[in-house]
């Protein structure tokens, strides 16, 4: 199999874009209650749909609503968080919409890169609030 450096391609303008990550750490305050701090990021970004298992949307009719579910794959290089310690998964917003990282792999065809899978979970019409 060709092993083919990509990096020139992911740097394009072109095939990237800006995203907005939610980056949060939860504490246990005084009272043994838990505060979550939110940090918003913009990072550099490569977006498509992700091929497995199916991808696409796909939409839920709950007894709380309808809600739709879908698949993205993101290339960066700024490792994004599943889950680590007191961190919860990173939450990406793409085209105004939250998705959540549920998968991370290193990626062999660029220097430096992650591939990540996020998933979308949101009721119909929600959008995104990016400050």
């Amino acid at each position: 199999m060709a092993r083919l450096n990509v990096s020139d391609v992911l740097k394009d303008p072109d095939f990237s874009s800006y995203i907005f990550v939610k980056r949060s750490k939860n504490k246990i305050n005084n009272l043994g209650r838990v505060e979550q701090k939110q940090q918003s990021i913009k990072i550099p970004a490569t977006i498509y749909p992700t091929g497995f298992p199916v991808g696409g949307t796909t939409l839920q009719r709950l007894p709380e609503g309808e809600r739709t579910e879908g698949l993205q794959s993101v290339i960066c290089r700024t490792r994004l968080i599943v889950s680590f310690g007191d961190m919860t998964a990173d939450i990406v917003i793409i085209n105004g919409r939250e998705y959540t990282v549920i998968k991370q792999m290193d990626w062999d065809f660029g220097e430096s890169y992650t591939e990540l899978v996020c998933k979308l979970n949101a009721y119909r019409n929600e959008k995104a609030n990016v400050r």
